[in-house]
């Protein structure tokens, strides 16, 4: 019985260290991936990384002398729009991360 336990608890360390890798390997995609939005017609374009962490804004210079509150207003709409393109893009959602995880002895995945 103990030359079992020590099999299934490397098995297991193997397993936890593939995972760990993965999960490296997920975020580094995730800090490079890039998704653009936009406003006022292409005006304002903002692009975030798979985080949805802002990355850069793109003001027109046909901007320049207008209100800043309607500025303000434009790049919030375009990392708003920025986000439901990352949101969209289905290889960083959990169904899709889950499925790239082996669950030992033939577990099912959860229902939830």
């Amino acid at each position: 019985m103990k030359n079992i336990s020590v099999v299934v608890q490397m098995d297991l360390q193997g397993m936890l260290k593939g995972m760990q890798k993965k999960m490296s390997d997920i975020q580094e995609k995730k800090n490079a991936a890039r998704y653009s939005g936009e406003a006022g017609g292409g005006l304002v374009k903002v692009t975030v990384d798979g985080n949805l962490d802002l990355q850069e804004i793109k003001i027109d210079n046909s901007l320049e002398g207008e209100e800043m509150s309607m500025i303000a207003d434009l790049i919030i709409a375009a990392y708003n729009n920025a986000k439901e393109v990352a949101n969209e893009d289905d290889q960083f959602s959990e169904d899709n991360l889950l499925k790239n995880f082996p669950l030992p002895f033939n577990m099912k995945k959860p229902p939830f």
